[in-house]
């Protein structure tokens, strides 16, 4: 696995160019700490700061667990798994079929509900839920070396496949507290109104298998051999997360490069 500062750095690689570019979208194409945090100030103003900050809280949590490599000792990943546990009863899809859906802003959301004493309803949910991604998608934009590394895809002729966690919008139900449903299409639905400002050839989402589930891996390399690549070395993997990104194409055989900017550096 490379570190790279930015995904403009691969330019500069001696190493015999790729076929095919697997890329991670937020944190790695797109700059989501901004969207996130106008989420939040958004999400602020029509409830209240401690709300706003227990939303924020999960959130960062979960993304540090998902930058620890799965072969990382981490102090914090009992504490980390049994939040993600703690989301299971407010779900009520298929668990077994879908799995829990870690990422469902909608559940922390109900979670900061029932800890502040907000009531839960499909009426409150939706609102804070549609807030929170309406400013993300206004604030969320291209990191400023972007056009620059497109610019390079084009003229080298190398195939971008942009390779992005399932956001896991879900239906919220009218039960009291409100039950939330997960179904695939509507949540890659969702999730595609955001995506159009990335010129990938292809563009995978985590609906209903998200990274770093295998499945969601295997349907990349699918990917890419219809592309043209013949090896795992012709398709290179950029991320910022090793435990979402990058650990299981690592362990498959292909060439990696963790996004580490300076201000995610710890």
């Amino acid at each position: 696995m490379y570190t790279i500062a930015t995904v403009a750095d691969l330019i500069h690689i001696s190493a015999s160019k790729p076929t095919v570019i697997a890329a991670d979208v937020d944190h790695t194409l797109v700059d989501f700490d901004a969207g996130h945090e106008a989420g939040i100030k958004a999400i602020a103003k029509i409830t209240d700061p401690k709300f706003a900050k227990r939303v924020d809280e999960i959130f960062q949590f979960l993304v540090l667990g998902n930058r620890t490599s799965i072969n990382e000792s981490w102090a914090d990943r009992e504490r980390h798994d049994a939040l993600v546990a703690s989301f299971i009863p407010h779900q009520a899809h298929d668990l077994k079929k879908y799995g829990n859906r870690k990422w469902s802003r909608e559940t922390w959301m109900m979670i900061a509900a029932l800890e502040l004493g907000y009531e839960p309803t499909q009426a409150f949910l939706t609102k804070v839920r549609d807030t929170y991604w309406d400013a993300v998608a206004e604030h969320a934009l291209l990191f400023p070396e972007a056009p620059e590394f497109f610019a390079w895809l084009k003229r080298e002729k190398i195939v971008l496949i942009a390779m992005t966690g399932s956001d896991s919008v879900v239906n919220i139900t009218q039960d009291t507290p409100a039950k939330l449903v997960y179904e695939p299409t509507a949540s890659w639905d969702y999730k595609m109104k955001r995506l159009g400002k990335i010129p990938a050839h292809k563009i995978l989402i985590g609906d209903p298998h998200d990274k770093p589930h295998q499945e969601f891996f295997n349907g990349v390399y699918r990917a890419a051999q219809e592309f043209g690549a013949q090896s795992p070395a012709e398709v290179w993997f950029v991320g910022d997360s090793k435990g979402g990104d990058l650990d299981v194409p690592e362990k498959d055989g292909y060439p990696t490069f963790l996004v580490k900017r300076e201000k995610l550096s710890k």
